[in-house]
């Protein structure tokens, strides 16, 4: 992580939206296995046991670190250790998680940095990192690690509230079938951090009985200058959205306008609760295109779990 050290509003655009993923307690015993799997990593690369650290993989599970060099199988991935430790014998790491998350019961993804000490060197090598676990014959074991360079000044800790945003999820909407009721939209959303966690970034499919209609995608970042969360959203109809996020009382909302097509501006507000089971309801108001006014909208969506 470098594990293996290389050393070497949407809403608007079609009621987009998406549910927490933050994790439950009902997750605590398996992120402490996680963790205590980050442990045994550390302990046995500082150990320079690499037979101990490719065992932590699937059998045929991969890495690819750094330099962009993939080894896959515990065999490669052992090599690659064992060839690391000849060339700088006493090298140790330290493993700083950043998060971890459960997009399904038996996988887990984990992000965070390593700093890599190497002896004869002044300055140790710093990294980030990706890792998909899964369970496998009952234990958590690494499937894929992705390596990368030290990253640039983040703001995570501005955004890292919006985390349950993570993950893929669709509309909470009864399909009847019936040919006398109105065709409904199905609206697909999934969402993940840009690499240094500096923006969120959700893509969304809209489809009406299985015709894409509508796709876009919506970034959501820090705006220094007037220290507020903000996103910006294009879609493939030629709309574009601009979102201020505000925190209140438990709540989000989202104060939206959004430039369509053919010149006309609609603005919204847009408030976002989550009920206990994850399922998040997402209320819009003050709907305006102009002067006039538009219905108000309440959708729900929920997980769509496949990973």
């Amino acid at each position: 992580m470098s594990r293996i050290s290389s050393c070497g509003g949407v809403w608007l655009v079609l009621l987009v939206t998406s549910v927490t993923v933050g994790q439950s307690s009902g997750n605590d015993s398996n992120e402490q296995a996680i963790r205590s799997s980050a442990n045994t990593f550390r302990a046995a690369f500082n150990q320079g046991d690499a037979k101990a650290l490719a065992n932590l993989w699937v059998p045929h599970g991969e890495n690819i670190d750094q330099t962009g060099q993939v080894q896959r199988g515990r065999e490669a991935i052992a090599a690659a250790f064992t060839k690391l430790f000849s060339e700088h014998a006493g090298a140790s790491i330290d493993i700083n998680i950043e998060s971890i998350r459960f997009p399904q019961p038996d996988v887990a993804l984990e992000m965070g940095t390593t700093t890599t000490t190497l002896p004869g060197r002044d300055q140790a090598v710093g990294g980030h990192y990706t890792a998909t676990h899964v369970k496998h014959q009952g234990d958590w074991l690494l499937y894929s690690v992705h390596e990368g360079p030290p990253l640039p000044p983040s703001n995570f800790k501005h955004l890292k509230a919006l985390d349950w945003l993570l993950g893929r999820w669709i509309d909470d909407l009864p399909l009847t079938g019936k040919k006398d009721q109105k065709p409904i939209p199905i609206i697909h959303t999934s969402c993940r951090w840009s690499i240094n966690h500096n923006f969120l970034i959700r893509e969304f499919t809209a489809t009406v009985n299985g015709k894409v209609t509508n796709t876009g995608t919506q970034w959501i970042g820090w705006y220094a200058p007037g220290e507020q969360i903000r996103s910006w959203t294009f879609n493939s109809q030629g709309g574009i959205v601009t979102g201020l996020w505000a925190e209140q009382d438990g709540k989000w909302t989202v104060k939206t306008q959004e430039a369509l097509r053919g010149g006309q501006v609609v603005t919204s507000m847009e408030t976002i609760s989550i009920a206990e089971n994850g399922v998040q309801t997402w209320r819009t108001t003050d709907r305006k295109v102009g002067e006039k006014q538009l219905r108000d909208l309440v959708v729900k969506v929920k997980p769509y779990r496949q990973f």
